[in-house]
């Protein structure tokens, strides 16, 4: 009997702590994401993404996360991407002024796959 408390015990307490790192990884996935400067490409990328995938986040997190990685996208010039990106930020119901800054976003994606590379 005593084991057995002990076992469930330990299993718990593990489980607790990997909850609170996946937490804390996901907080610091999106301060990369949502941080204007200081981190690369790379980074932003694969922490937005995990901002995305992640249950519990808020919707004005998920709009910023949208547009952050699509503005990476289209620094990268993978536009195809980066306007998905930007229609998912849009389907947001949201009241928000910042929805403006990524219907231009998404405008001067589509503008870029229309005119031919130099």
């Amino acid at each position: 009997m005593k084991w057995t408390v002990a076992i469930v015990t330990v299993v718990v307490g593990v489980t607790g702590l990997c909850r609170a790192d996946d937490a804390r990884r996901t907080f610091d996935d999106r301060d990369r994401c949502l941080v204007p400067d200081g981190v690369s490409p790379e980074q932003k990328l694969e922490s937005c993404t995990v901002v995305i995938q992640s249950a519990g986040q808020t919707r004005q997190v998920l709009v910023a996360a949208y547009n952050d990685r699509g503005v990476v996208y289209a620094s990268k010039r993978d536009y195809a991407r980066a306007i998905a990106d930007y229609d998912q930020a849009l389907t947001s119901d949201l009241d928000d002024p910042y929805l403006t800054e990524v219907r231009q976003s998404r405008e001067r994606a589509l503008a870029a796959t229309a005119t031919p590379p130099k």
